[in-house]
């Protein structure tokens, strides 16, 4: 399956949009975003910084579509992204190689956890499934914590599956 990116951007774009095009779809209006997300799963979607019509509320009904999808706001002021809208903040300042290669990070790491059965967005459960893929090949032993229902079966098959033993 193919990733799918798509980029909301400032109607006064700091990067061409053939280079926007580069990572993924780009769109110009909130309601083609919509329309977009009907049609195909979206497992990205980066936001311009200006484009304050990305609301908690725009956020939900993008996600109920897919409600693993991403969504990441890109910018030259780093201020912490609406923990309910905003999945993440990428610097404007990166070039698109780097953009590229963060992007390609973020999918990985979604894929990671899907591959792991791990349903989240949040950077702690991206470290879980980072520490899983280093620890597992190794020789350490692994104790597992946390309250009834919170998945330690999941990071034990996780652990299990990627172990060399």
């Amino acid at each position: 399956m193919k990733d799918s990116v798509a980029i909301l951007i400032d109607r006064q774009p700091s990067r061409t949009v053939s280079q926007w095009q580069s990572l993924g779809t780009v769109v110009q209006e909130i309601g083609d975003l919509q329309s977009l997300a009907r049609e195909q799963s979206i497992d990205l979607v980066i936001v311009g910084e200006h484009r304050t019509e990305v609301t908690t509320s725009a956020a939900i009904k993008l996600r109920r579509l897919n409600p693993l999808t991403e969504i990441w706001r890109v910018g030259d002021t780093h201020s912490a992204p609406d923990s309910t809208s905003f999945d993440g903040f990428l610097s404007a300042e990166l070039s698109v190689a780097d953009l590229r290669e963060k992007v390609k990070q973020i999918l990985a790491d979604k894929e990671t956890l899907t591959r792991y059965g791990l349903v989240g967005r949040s950077a702690v459960m991206k470290t879980v499934v980072r520490t899983i893929q280093r620890v597992a090949p190794t020789d350490i032993s692994v104790l597992i914590v946390g309250p009834s229902g919170s998945g330690k079966e999941l990071v034990a098959r996780a652990l299990h599956t990627d172990s060399s033993h």
